[in-house]
């Protein structure tokens, strides 16, 4: 079996779609399966990877110019590239990430080809996902939510990652039985084994509770409200220090101080994903994501929308009990008051449990032990056996 998987944005650029790619193929090649990565993302990197990966060139520039007529070449191009791209392949699943630009692109040049060639989705939130309050969904837009049904209608198959995405595959009229639900993996083989790093690397009292956040800074990663928890806990007198890591945290620096809090906060802008390597790159224990999770204690998922939450089951397979709002993408993982707390109310709330965890290390622990056994079933070996079992039976089904 020929599998070819499509992706829009991809590593080196980190985000949570980017990272799962790699996951799935690394545990899809690691099960001996014929995969291709193929991607318009250009790199001067080496990623070291186990399966194929191809970048295809495109002229630098062409898709930064704007207007119409650029538009239109840059779309044209990508479709003669990923024409030939398909003519040397020949693969016997199309896998596609996102429906809305690459699905749809994949979905409209499959028809043109005349191609028998089936096609799997898989959505990552913001292409299915819509919330005005904070502006997120590419479905705000009525011209693109029309290309997003579109692509949903025709295309084979549709994977859920979480029962929030399949609530609204099966609200935007897609029949159940089309929809297959199989979570995101994650480098759970790396994620779970202890690490050297300590708070010490971070100049951090051994004693200091270490609350973890870790994410671009985005209104709906809910950063700002962290803030506002941190504050709360501060003012009762507990020692706590918050650090916030991912794209655009430094930003945040202002309404800590504003808040009287920059002495309790840490900011780090980058850090490398677990399973994720380059060529000829160093990097530091402090560095690496694996170590950001071992000198934590708790893990803060404050997100108002998510479309799975990646980073919470990483935090899991960790060792760390997560305390989350109650919300899209949340729920499905976190058990309340076994491997970590939901919280359905308010910032103080959300403050008064924190506190109490920091005031019970017994408590998680034990619960920090039930979400590494949680985790354990995200790995990328476990999830790439139900991808391929998957992908078999649409072939069968496609040729039938």
């Amino acid at each position: 079996m020929k599998i070819l998987m499509y992706t829009g944005a991809f590593l080196p650029h980190i985000g949570g779609a980017e990272l799962v790619v790699h996951n799935l193929a690394e545990g899809l090649a690691s099960i001996g399966a014929d995969i291709k990565v193929a991607t318009f993302a250009r790199s001067k990197k080496g990623l070291v990877c186990g399966y194929e990966l191809k970048r295809i060139f495109t002229p630098r520039g062409l898709g930064r110019l704007k207007g119409r007529l650029f538009d239109k070449l840059y779309e044209r191009y990508k479709e003669i590239k990923l024409a030939g791209l398909l003519k040397n392949v020949q693969p016997d699943i199309i896998h596609v990430h996102y429906l809305y630009p690459t699905g749809y692109q994949i979905l409209k040049l499959k028809q043109k080809l005349g191609l028998k060639t089936p096609i799997v989705v898989t959505s990552h939130g913001i292409d299915i996902q819509k919330n005005k309050a904070i502006a997120y969904g590419l479905r705000l837009d009525p011209d693109t939510e029309k290309k997003i049904l579109y692509t949903m209608n025709h295309v084979d198959r549709l994977i859920a990652i979480s029962d929030e995405i399949f609530s609204d595959y099966v609200k935007l009229g897609t029949p159940r039985q089309k929809i297959a639900q199989i979570p995101n993996p994650i480098a759970h083989d790396i994620l779970a084994q202890p690490t050297a790093v300590s708070k010490a690397d971070f100049n951090i009292p051994v004693d200091m509770p270490v609350i973890l956040a870790v994410g671009r800074n985005h209104p709906k990663k809910g950063f700002s409200e962290l803030l506002q928890i941190i504050k709360y806990i501060k003012d009762n007198h507990y020692p706590v220090m918050c650090v916030f890591v991912g794209k655009g945290v430094s930003a945040l620096k202002q309404e800590a101080s504003r808040l009287g809090i920059a002495d309790c906060v840490m900011f780090f802008e980058n850090a490398l994903p677990a399973g994720v390597k380059y060529q000829n790159e160093d990097y530091a224990p402090n560095e690496l994501i694996a170590g950001f999770f071992s000198m934590a204690d708790i893990y803060a998922m404050t997100s108002v929308i998510e479309s799975f939450g990646l980073v919470t089951v990483e935090a899991m397979a960790a060792g760390l009990p997560v305390v989350a709002m109650k919300a899209d993408g949340t729920s499905g993982l976190v058990q309340n008051n076994h491997n970590g707390i939901l919280v359905d109310g308010s910032l103080e709330t959300f403050a008064q449990k924190m506190m109490e965890l920091i005031d019970s290390p017994e408590k998680r622990k034990a619960m920090g032990e039930n979400a590494k056994k949680e985790a354990a079933r995200y790995a990328r070996v476990e999830v790439a056996k139900k991808h391929m079992e998957l992908y078999q039976e649409v072939i069968q089904a496609a040729w039938s």
